[in-house]
């Protein structure tokens, strides 16, 4: 779905459209002789679509797949690492000959994969790691080089390595998710303020003074987007004007 846009930041289009909404009110009864759809309570519905498209872009930048892949390569690291350890321990638990059934036994064929910020294939090395030290903990306990303690450490490492990982799957499928609701809200947006600036054109052809008050380059150039990155936008309805020399 393509994404219609004035060349504005997403702050300064809010700021911009609530500012036009308000100078709508004002003059209501010209646009209501235009067009029937424009009713009393037109404004404010608008300026709910823009709380609600507001709340909507501070909502997607809590938990973002990027920061969790970050979050994912750190224990990522950890993971290689406990690996790497149950790998000294296998060989030094195993004579040659059947290293290299136990090493795959273990998850070393994907490896080089996993090694490569490849998270599913992490997933499964660290998988076929702990599934190998459940079956064979006593064997590899036996040479003394393996800490008691080591496959719960192991475990430990991949149980918070999978949860980081589900969490980047759904982060990722929530981005696309609210991205496509986004993208819907914006042309919405868009497509009924650029309609109402059209009308306002019309309605004021000879009031040049009123019609800068419906000039999206008029608005722009007196906004304050600061406030919109915080505050609810219903109670600007109440109390916020612009004055344009």
């Amino acid at each position: 779905m393509k994404l219609v846009d004035y060349n504005c930041s997403t702050l300064e289009l809010i700021a911009v459209a609530t500012t036009a909404w308000k100078n709508f009110n004002d003059h209501l009864p010209h646009f209501t002789q235009l067009k029937s759809q424009y009713h009393p309570s037109y404004a404010k519905e608008r300026l709910t679509e823009l709380e609600r498209y507001r709340q909507q872009k501070n909502e997607n930048s809590e938990e973002t797949p990027h920061l969790l892949n970050i979050l994912l390569t750190l224990s990522g690291e950890n993971c290689l690492r406990k690996w790497k350890s149950l790998k000294r321990y296998l060989l030094a638990a195993y004579k040659p000959m059947f290293q290299k059934t136990k090493l795959e036994a273990a998850g070393a064929k994907i490896y080089a994969k996993a090694n490569k910020q490849n998270w599913k294939m992490l997933v499964g090395l660290m998988n076929a790691g702990s599934l190998f030290l459940q079956k064979h903990r006593s064997e590899l306990l036996a040479t003394n080089k393996m800490p008691s303690f080591f496959p719960e450490d192991f475990n430990q490492a991949k149980i918070e390595f999978n949860q980081l990982y589900a969490r980047y799957i759904q982060a990722e499928k929530t981005s696309c998710i609210n991205e496509r609701i986004r993208i819907e809200m914006h042309n919405l947006i868009i497509e009924k303020l650029n309609d109402m600036l059209t009308d306002a054109m019309e309605i004021f052809e000879k009031q040049p003074a009123i019609q800068q008050q419906f000039d999206f380059d008029s608005l722009i150039q007196h906004i304050d987007t600061e406030s919109y990155n915080t505050n609810s936008l219903l109670p600007m309805m109440r109390d916020f004007s612009i004055h344009l020399n």
